[in-house]
């Protein structure tokens, strides 16, 4: 078997393995389920990634991968973040919330159903420091819901939040004695070597048909070229933030960095409608709607190839 040396971060290979194979996207969510002891999915149809705002003005809710169990309507939303943000836990909520509530006029609270979100982060969300040494070892996994402050009684089952951070993810046991849930963690952490990844393959049928689907990926020239742009704005972006802090522009930091990435990827996004690439691929690579896209190429001109 061929171990690709691929960034399994990338959002773009994410929706091309996950987003395309329903089985491998039930393995890994049931890891999760599983290792927390929270009801499992018995099957995964995805539906739509993007939440539309409820007025023109509201803040726009573009989902990763969003998937239902096709017999209790439960629904999961997954998420990859490369990139650290400092409300990330906020963000995460607001797309919860818009998730969550999908009930049609007139449908009573009864119909609304547990939603989940997992989010597998390249970077540490929570500061540990505060974590004895017993219990340190599980601090790459959290998951959170609605308990009473005092009594820890739980109000409802519906909100579920978990939160992977790959920085804190080690190898700490013979692999054939870990889980399946760590055995995905180390599917996506950089750190794990081609030879390990391998063994876990070998004892994880679906992560090997994640591997495989990876193999088919690398073959789709356009899928490939969205992967490498996209791989290229992660660079510019830790490059932003180098240049800032060792320039000692502390102070607005984050503000700095925001407007540049935002002027940045409207640049990049005219740069590929002038080399006439796909619509699609543009909306891959820069997460803005088509119909965003292609409404700056008929500003600026640009005719839009779909």
């Amino acid at each position: 078997m061929e171990i690709l040396n691929l960034n399994r971060m990338n959002d773009v290979l994410f929706k091309a393995v996950f987003g395309e194979n329903p089985n491998i996207t039930l393995s890994f969510i049931n890891s999760v389920f599983s290792y927390q002891g929270t009801a499992t999915f018995k099957s995964i149809d995805f539906i739509d990634r993007e939440l539309n705002p409820i007025e023109e003005e509201a803040k726009e809710s573009r989902l990763d991968l969003v998937g239902k169990d096709s017999i209790t309507d439960e629904k999961v939303n997954l998420e990859v973040q490369m990139i650290k943000q400092k409300y990330f836990g906020e963000r995460s909520l607001y797309y919860w919330a818009r998730l969550y509530n999908d009930l049609k006029s007139g449908e009573d609270y009864d119909k609304l159903t547990r939603t989940v979100t997992i989010n597998v982060l390249d970077f540490k969300l929570f500061d540990d420091e505060s974590k004895t040494e017993k219990n340190k070892s599980d601090t790459w996994h959290s998951c959170f819901g609605i308990y009473d402050i005092k009594t820890k009684r739980q109000l409802t089952d519906h909100l579920e939040m978990h939160f992977i951070e790959l920085p804190k993810w080690k190898i700490q046991k013979d692999i054939k004695d870990m889980n399946t849930l760590e055995h995905w963690v180390s599917y996506f952490d950089k750190k794990t070597d081609p030879q390990e990844l391998e063994e876990i393959a070998m004892q994880e049928p679906m992560i090997k048909e994640a591997i495989r689907a990876e193999s088919i990926f690398t073959q789709d020239e356009i899928k490939r070229r969205a992967y490498e742009l996209k791989e290229k704005a992660a660079r510019d972006y830790r490059g932003h933030i180098k240049y800032y802090r060792e320039e000692g522009y502390n102070q607005g930091l984050s503000q700095g960095i925001s407007q540049g990435l935002k002027q940045g990827k409207m640049d990049m996004i005219l740069k590929l409608l002038e080399a006439n690439q796909p619509i699609s691929l543009i909306a891959q690579v820069s997460d803005f709607p088509e119909e965003k896209i292609a409404k700056i190429g008929k500003e600026n001109g640009i005719a839009v190839k779909i």
